[in-house]
């Protein structure tokens, strides 16, 4: 086993779901001590027969709408975006070609086209205020997004595209009809545990009882009966404070297991979307557990890795469709 390098600098520990529309439920993070991480090579490791995807053909209606409200801001440098996300920056939204940021944009749901204002692309300078040049400017910008995305919905004959339409993405349509069976329960020696069972509020409480409990803050996510949390456009996020005792209790055995109970409502994103990251920003990370189209995906840091966890490591089989 290639042991794990965990770096304690200012990581923050996410139930990120970043553009993932999923639901999350009952035992949602157990790292618990009792399994190491394989490592890959010098790229995804995705195995025999391994699905080669491909965005989603866009409404040209509803490309047409974006090209004309939202799109001539993304490109505008005066808002900030077309400096990282037109080339370097995952998602690419603000791209010189209109096509491959419509696709990015839509893809990975930085708009919300049903709420605008729970988009991720007017959260990020709104909430966040996210490499956006000071309040005044965020505010500015912010603004200027949300009423093009408001336009956006107001004039669109449809919503965005949909993913693979022959795939049923789950059999269970919610947390109340879901049960454990057989499932294999790994929460015996976890030391951080979420069951999303508040129902309401904007915090959700680790439950495993080890250490100091981290306390995940909740944006642009949404509660579902039965128990667990729906993405909207936003993450449930710990403060670097809390995430300590995660590099405390794993760094020294250098093992770790993550455990997430899922319903994809997607399977057209990737990236990969994050479902669990311990992570400091979209460059440098211990781990991320994600989805990249039907395949759940990780990314461990280790000696054998770059400060990015990557090569990543791919599920085999899709996984994402049960």
């Amino acid at each position: 086993m290639t042991p794990s390098k965990f770096n304690n600098s200012r990581k923050l520990a996410q139930v990120h779901l970043a553009g993932v529309s999923q639901l999350l439920c009952m035992i949602v993070l157990a790292f618990a001590l009792s399994a190491c991480s394989d490592q890959g090579d010098d790229s995804t490791f995705t195995g025999q027969g391994a699905l080669q995807t491909t965005t989603p053909a866009p409404s040209a209606s509803d490309q047409e709408i974006f090209e004309a409200r939202l799109y001539p801001l993304l490109v505008d440098p005066l808002n900030f975006c077309v400096g990282c996300h037109g080339v370097t920056q995952d998602p690419t939204f603000a791209a010189a070609d209109a096509t491959t940021a419509y696709n990015a944009l839509i893809s990975q749901q930085k708009v919300n086209l049903v709420n605008p204002a729970l988009s991720r692309i007017y959260l990020r300078p709104q909430d966040d205020r996210h490499n956006c040049g000071g309040a005044a400017s965020c505010n500015r910008v912010a603004a200027d997004f949300l009423a093009a995305i408001q336009e956006w919905s107001n004039l669109a004959s449809s919503g965005p595209p949909p993913g693979d339409t022959m795939r049923v993405v789950s059999n269970t349509s919610n947390f109340a009809l879901s049960t454990e069976g057989d499932a294999a329960r790994a929460d015996e020696n976890a030391i951080a545990l979420f069951k999303f069972s508040e129902g309401t509020g904007n915090v959700t409480m680790d439950t495993s009882g080890a250490g100091a409990a981290i306390t995940l803050q909740i944006d642009g996510m949404d509660w579902v009966d039965g128990g667990g949390l729906r993405n909207v456009s936003g993450k449930a996020q710990a403060s670097a404070t809390d995430s300590r005792k995660l590099y405390d209790m794993i760094a020294p055995v250098n093992e770790y297991s993550v455990e997430a109970w899922v319903i994809p409502d997607n399977t057209a994103q990737d990236g990969p979307a994050r479902i669990v990251s311990y992570s400091q920003d979209t460059a440098v990370r211990n781990f991320t557990m994600g989805q990249n189209a039907i395949y759940y995906q990780l990314r461990n840091r280790s000696v054998a890795t770059g400060v990015n966890g990557t090569p990543a490591l791919e599920a085999l089989d899709p996984q994402t469709n049960t």
